[in-house]
């Protein structure tokens, strides 16, 4: 079990770098390279983003880090659907929130608040349905498939 959590840990770190952090250098190269005229004075402010950007890069790792290890929980065969579920969704939002809130990504108001807690569950609820009806797809055909493989067998 440990080694699926460090696995699945450092998978996580690298996607959470590429997502968060190599998009984001990428994007500035573009306008760099592109767009130099675009009046951005990226010359002037290379020390001070080199040290955000260096930050950023560790800060997605270790949320990418945490996120990969947060995805063991599906494979605990004891619990319910509704009990992975109810954990994995309470654990994230709280992640989420934190590494949210730290960089005032939204202000501390009740409002702003409420907004990102929709915006979350919104979001939260439309990538857990695609990955429920993949699933559910898949164990279909499997099942169809198995049901031949019975057929024949007996059939013979």
């Amino acid at each position: 079990m440990l080694k699926k959590i460090v696995e699945r840990c450092m998978v996580g770190f690298v996607l959470g770098v590429f997502f968060g952090d190599v998009l984001m250098l990428l994007i500035k190269a573009c306008f760099v390279f592109f767009a130099p005229d675009a009046g951005i004075d990226f010359s002037r402010t290379l020390r001070t983003d080199l040290i955000f950007d260096s930050s950023c890069f560790l800060f997605f790792g270790l949320y990418g880090m945490i996120t990969g290890g947060l995805t063991l929980i599906w494979s605990i065969e004891k619990w319910s659907l509704l009990k992975q579920t109810a954990v994995h969704f309470a654990l994230q939002y709280t992640l989420t929130t934190a590494c949210t809130f730290l960089p005032r990504i939204y202000t501390t108001t009740y409002k702003s608040f409420v907004l990102w807690t929709a915006i979350f569950v919104a979001i939260y609820i439309v990538i857990w349905l695609v990955i429920y009806i993949k699933i559910y797809l898949t164990i279909s055909i499997l099942n169809k498939q198995l049901d031949l493989r019975v057929f024949q067998v007996s059939k013979n």
